[in-house]
């Protein structure tokens, strides 16, 4: 009888192993799934991630272009401005010299005029 008791008593803690042991597997099989579901979210928003990333280095070199764009146009147009004040120089130089010339003869015909007077 005490073998009997004996081997009952094992027999439950082996049931009790083998039902702890399923309620382990059944847990362990929970989490491997709310874990692959973690997974596959965490690599949705890495491609989600990956593809903003992409759209953004895009507009950056957008911008780089335009930088450059701009920088060549202001170069053209600070060349385009330093002609244009040449230009002026010139005409100013070329105004003051008819100017002179002008004077010139207009100061001949009052001395002309006061000679013709006298």
């Amino acid at each position: 009888m005490l073998e009997e008791q004996q081997g009952n008593d094992m027999l439950g803690l082996l049931e009790d192993r083998i039902e702890q042991s399923i309620n382990l597997i059944h847990r362990l099989r929970q989490d491997k799934s709310a874990l692959e579901e973690e997974v596959n979210r965490l690599q949705d928003e890495i491609r989600q991630r990956d593809l903003k990333v992409q759209e953004i280095e895009a507009q950056n070199d957008s911008l780089k272009d335009t930088e450059a764009e701009l920088y060549q146009l202001k170069v053209k147009q600070t060349e385009t401005q330093e002609e244009t004040e040449r230009e002026k120089k010139e005409l100013r130089s070329r105004l003051e010299g008819i100017m002179e010339l002008l004077d010139g003869v207009n100061s001949e015909d009052t001395l002309e005029d006061t000679l013709e007077d006298a």
